[in-house]
């Protein structure tokens, strides 16, 4: 039932972060800039403890939050912008993961190329928690 819950929540959650997006740019959407931004949570034992697919556009504020069924509290959000180089960035980006027993980890999203994961650990309490963050166009 709880996992059942966090779903619903989830696709809640990310159903209204696709409405905001369309309604800040005040016109139909093109799926040409869409892109989808899948940020995974690692465990020690480099297992996915909680992956997050959010479709986003360039320009557009993005914010997602969820729990897990453990009552780990997860969120990323921040602005993609596309640089010259081919390469994107985000403005205000972060990812961050809060455990249930205490302790968590954030940061800021790293710069990226669209298809390639961009991995880093932390410290969560006393144990290596880590995250991946891979771009894709949709």
């Amino acid at each position: 039932m709880a996992k059942f819950k966090c779903a619903v929540l989830f696709s809640l959650a990310v159903v209204l972060c696709g409405f905001c997006g369309c309604a800040t740019r005040g016109s139909k959407p093109n799926v040409s800039d869409l892109y989808v931004l899948t940020v995974s949570f690692i465990s020690p034992k480099q297992d996915v403890v909680h992956k997050i697919e959010i479709d986003i556009r360039p320009g557009v504020p993005f914010a997602v939050r969820t729990v897990d069924e453990a009552g780990n509290h997860y969120q990323v959000g921040g602005t993609l912008h596309e640089k010259a180089n081919g390469k994107f960035e985000f403005e205000q980006g972060n990812a961050s993961m809060k455990l249930a027993e205490g302790g968590g980890l954030g940061s800021g999203l790293p710069e990226l190329e669209l298809g390639k994961a961009d991995s880093w650990g932390a410290v969560a309490s006393v144990v290596w928690y880590g995250e991946s963050v891979v771009l894709n166009k949709k």
